[in-house]
């Protein structure tokens, strides 16, 4: 918008580049819940972290592409899931990106089957697998222990959990579409608001036809 780029002409490349492209080619080596993290970390020197920092993106778009293909019509279901899968496969992921789909839960919840113990299975499966990776990562920073491959198995632990709840929830929703599906051309049974035509027994649409008019009769004064 003009703000953008009244903002552009000012700054130039830097405004570009820490705007746009920074999270195309950012790397952090730091530990986070993100299943590539150790793979960066090991790989910070080389060429090899900046080729696979743009591969990160590869199954994350895909998954968003395939998602939003096959859900749009539901449109809260759509969000969450779009949100789910973006933190769940990106290359940077801490505790502060999981409100961004939190605060989409409440939405979807009076659509879902679940039950509420099936509910509170997966409620603690994914703080169990949250808490076996703060776990690793508090020995790594108060203890001074290196860690780092146990906090990995705790992420890939957190990856999988996160899959199986996503899946979960698919699987328990009353789809619910806000956009309606547009019927076919030249299909007339999936066509809305068709309605049937009555007709005298015995009669068709083409040897039916209307009486005729008797002359109106007028009188003398």
């Amino acid at each position: 918008g003009d703000p953008a780029w009244r903002v552009s002409t000012l700054y130039g490349d830097e405004f570009i580049q820490e705007t746009y492209l920074y999270h195309l080619t950012r790397r952090d080596n730091r530990h986070n819940f993100s299943v590539y993290f150790y793979a960066l970390y090991l790989t910070w020197q080389s060429t090899l972290s900046s080729l696979l920092s743009l591969a990160a993106f590869l199954p994350q778009m895909l998954l968003l592409l395939l998602t939003s293909t096959l859900l749009y019509r539901d449109i809260v279901l759509c969000c969450f899931v779009e949100t789910f899968i973006f933190v769940t496969f990106n290359k940077v992921c801490t505790s502060q990106y999981f409100i961004w789909y939190l605060c989409l839960l409440p939405l979807l919840l009076p659509a879902t089957r679940l039950t509420v113990w099936r509910g509170a299975f997966l409620i603690m499966l994914w703080g169990g697998t949250q808490g076996l990776w703060l776990w690793a990562a508090y020995y790594l920073e108060f203890g001074g222990l290196n860690t780092f491959l146990y906090i990995w198995l705790a992420s890939l632990s957190f990856f999988c959990a996160n899959a199986y709840i996503l899946c979960s929830l698919l699987d328990h929703h009353n789809f619910s579409p806000v956009f309606p599906a547009t019927a076919a051309a030249g299909d007339e049974s999936d066509r809305p608001n068709q309605t049937a035509v009555l007709e005298p027994s015995g009669t068709s649409r083409d040897s039916f036809t209307r009486p005729a008019l008797r002359p109106r009769k007028t009188y003398r004064q």
